[in-house]
Protein backbone atom coordinates (compact mmCIF):
# COMPACT_ATOMS: atom_id res chain seq x y z
CA UNK A 1 0.00 0.00 0.00
CA UNK A 2 1.18 3.54 -0.78
CA UNK A 3 0.07 6.28 1.63
CA UNK A 4 0.20 10.02 1.08
CA UNK A 5 -0.27 12.65 3.78
CA UNK A 6 -0.68 16.36 3.15
CA UNK A 7 -0.38 18.64 6.19
CA UNK A 8 -2.71 21.63 5.88
CA UNK A 9 -2.25 24.42 8.41
CA UNK A 10 -5.50 26.37 8.59
CA UNK A 11 -8.22 27.60 10.91
CA UNK A 12 -11.00 25.33 12.15
CA UNK A 13 -13.42 27.09 9.77
CA UNK A 14 -11.12 26.50 6.80
CA UNK A 15 -10.68 22.87 7.86
CA UNK A 16 -14.44 22.32 7.74
CA UNK A 17 -14.63 23.91 4.28
CA UNK A 18 -11.80 21.66 3.12
CA UNK A 19 -13.52 18.56 4.52
CA UNK A 20 -16.70 19.50 2.62
CA UNK A 21 -14.65 19.85 -0.58
CA UNK A 22 -13.05 16.43 0.04
CA UNK A 23 -16.50 14.89 0.53
CA UNK A 24 -17.69 16.44 -2.72
CA UNK A 25 -14.75 14.98 -4.64
CA UNK A 26 -15.05 11.45 -3.18
CA UNK A 27 -17.33 9.93 -5.87
CA UNK A 28 -14.84 10.61 -8.66
CA UNK A 29 -11.83 9.74 -6.51
CA UNK A 30 -13.41 6.40 -5.52
CA UNK A 31 -13.69 5.50 -9.21
CA UNK A 32 -10.00 6.17 -9.83
CA UNK A 33 -8.03 2.97 -10.47
CA UNK A 34 -5.82 2.07 -7.52
CA UNK A 35 -7.51 4.39 -5.00
CA UNK A 36 -8.24 2.67 -1.67
CA UNK A 37 -9.35 5.22 0.94
CA UNK A 38 -9.18 8.80 2.15
CA UNK A 39 -9.18 10.21 5.68
CA UNK A 40 -8.88 13.58 7.37
CA UNK A 41 -7.14 13.89 10.70
CA UNK A 42 -7.35 17.08 12.76
CA UNK A 43 -4.58 17.73 15.28
CA UNK A 44 -5.48 17.67 18.95
CA UNK A 45 -4.86 21.42 19.23
CA UNK A 46 -6.81 22.10 16.01
CA UNK A 47 -3.97 24.01 14.35
CA UNK A 48 -3.67 21.73 11.32
CA UNK A 49 -5.19 18.78 9.58
CA UNK A 50 -3.78 15.89 7.60
CA UNK A 51 -5.36 14.67 4.41
CA UNK A 52 -4.42 10.98 4.19
CA UNK A 53 -4.94 8.92 1.05
CA UNK A 54 -4.24 5.22 0.55
CA UNK A 55 -3.36 3.84 -2.87
CA UNK A 56 -2.69 0.41 -4.30
CA UNK A 57 0.76 1.60 -5.44
CA UNK A 58 2.92 4.65 -6.14
CA UNK A 59 2.08 4.24 -9.82
CA UNK A 60 -1.67 4.49 -9.08
CA UNK A 61 -1.09 7.68 -7.08
CA UNK A 62 1.13 9.14 -9.82
CA UNK A 63 -1.57 8.40 -12.39
CA UNK A 64 -4.05 10.34 -10.27
CA UNK A 65 -1.85 13.41 -9.71
CA UNK A 66 -1.13 13.58 -13.43
CA UNK A 67 -4.80 13.28 -14.39
CA UNK A 68 -7.58 15.65 -15.36
CA UNK A 69 -9.45 14.38 -12.29
CA UNK A 70 -6.68 15.78 -10.07
CA UNK A 71 -6.95 19.15 -11.83
CA UNK A 72 -10.72 19.19 -11.29
CA UNK A 73 -10.25 18.40 -7.60
CA UNK A 74 -7.73 21.25 -7.27
CA UNK A 75 -9.47 24.09 -9.08
CA UNK A 76 -7.74 23.45 -12.39
CA UNK A 77 -4.20 23.41 -10.97
CA UNK A 78 -1.72 20.71 -11.91
CA UNK A 79 0.29 18.81 -9.31
CA UNK A 80 3.33 20.93 -10.26
CA UNK A 81 1.35 24.12 -9.61
CA UNK A 82 0.13 22.78 -6.25
CA UNK A 83 3.60 21.65 -5.09
CA UNK A 84 4.72 24.97 -3.53
CA UNK A 85 1.59 24.91 -1.32
CA UNK A 86 1.83 21.25 -0.35
CA UNK A 87 3.46 19.67 2.68
CA UNK A 88 3.37 16.07 1.47
CA UNK A 89 4.94 12.96 2.97
CA UNK A 90 4.93 9.52 1.33
CA UNK A 91 4.84 6.13 3.06
CA UNK A 92 4.83 2.46 2.20
CA UNK A 93 2.56 0.50 4.51
CA UNK A 94 0.31 -2.45 5.13
CA UNK A 95 -2.79 -3.12 7.18
CA UNK A 96 -2.08 -5.71 9.86
CA UNK A 97 -5.48 -6.17 11.37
Amino acid sequence: MFIVTNRLEMSAEQQQKMIMAFRKSMPTLQQFKGFQSFETWISDDGSYMLAVSHWESRAAYDNYVNSETFRKHHGGASSEEMQPHANITYYAGETLG
